[in-house]
């Protein structure tokens, strides 16, 4: 199992820090490749662009999945990786959601249906090994004998190193800190999901790796949210008004972040993950460099307290 301290000071490089998972260090924020990004609409070149420019910054933690931008974002981020060395990443991707030839999506636990996706996540990505396969949104009852078999079995034979399993389901999240198998575990923890700190505790005394997913609360805190500039605004602003709708009538408590000048909402949404020590890396997705480039300038600098104290407390 991981440990959540933060890495002693000379593995900590300029800008990004690091905590250490094993013998990984794993990057305080990681780009989620899906989306977006991940869309046919969206530049290939450009997204391969964005990746780039992340591993240049420092950034090791990559998440995706095999039905994610319809399918779209998992060959591609193979692609941005390709002649790369991955080494020091640490790669994820999904088991458990399928899509069909129509585009629909469905769950298979069974052994088969796991261990062909991993194969065909291994194809698509160029990875002999998957550094971590999350499972994508189980449910309680999933978590049977027949699944922790072939999880432990293709952990045997090398080709998945870590399992995590990915959900905002609390009475998934509540079991995990049980659950051996599982090393790694991603939820919907951001400024606006703070009630989720109780679980995280738990997830962390049980020494799993904590991820955080969701980390920009889909941007709804954002002064201008309502006012997109681009085909790629748009769509992110329509699906968070379809999807959390409440987290953005909650974000109007925290209209005061719009008089910070020296912080953009990103910014302060990153730093306020980083403060919990128990969070390895917040995860979040962009098309574009100059977003990047700014989410990767809020590592290491902490917010004001008095900045941090408001905002916990406009939320409680």
């Amino acid at each position: 199992m991981g440990t959540q301290n933060p890495p002693p000071a000379d593995q900590t490089r300029p800008g990004i820090r690091f905590r250490r998972f094993h013998d990984l260090d794993v990057s305080e924020i990681g780009l989620g490749c899906a989306s977006a990004w991940g869309q046919p609409w969206f530049s290939e070149q450009k997204a391969i662009g964005v990746v780039e420019r992340a591993l240049e910054l420092g950034i090791t933690v990559f998440d995706t999945g095999p039905t994610y931008s319809g399918g779209n974002a998992e060959p591609r981020l193979g692609k941005a990786l390709q002649g790369k060395d991955i080494s020091r990443l640490l790669v994820s991707t999904k088991i458990g959601t399928h899509m069909d030839s129509n585009g629909r999506l469905y769950k298979d636990w069974t052994k088969k249906a796991i261990f062909a996706s991993i194969d065909a996540s291994r194809t698509r990505l160029g990875l002999d090994r998957i550094p971590l396969m999350y499972l994508h949104g189980p449910r309680p009852g999933d978590l049977g004998g027949e699944l922790i078999d072939a999880l432990e079995e293709a952990r045997s034979r090398g080709i998945v190193r870590w399992f995590g399993v990915n959900s905002f389901d609390t009475d998934m999240l509540e079991m995990l800190p049980a659950v051996a198998t599982i090393d790694v575990v991603m939820l919907d923890y951001n400024l606006l999901r703070i009630h989720r700190e109780p679980t995280i505790d738990s997830l962390s005394s049980a020494g799993k790796m904590v991820v955080a997913g969701s980390a920009l609360a889909n941007h709804v805190h954002a002064p201008k949210f309502l006012w997109p500039k681009s085909k790629t605004d748009i769509w992110y602003a329509l699906r968070a008004l379809k999807n959390y709708r409440g987290d953005y009538l909650r974000a109007r408590r925290l209209s005061f972040l719009k008089g910070l000048s020296d912080w953009t909402p990103a910014q302060v949404a990153l730093s306020f993950i980083a403060a919990n020590p128990s969070v390895f890396t917040s995860m979040f997705s962009t098309t574009r460099v100059e977003h990047l480039e700014e989410n990767a300038r809020a590592c290491g600098t902490p917010l004001p307290p008095a900045i941090y104290q408001q905002i916990r407390q406009a939320l409680k």
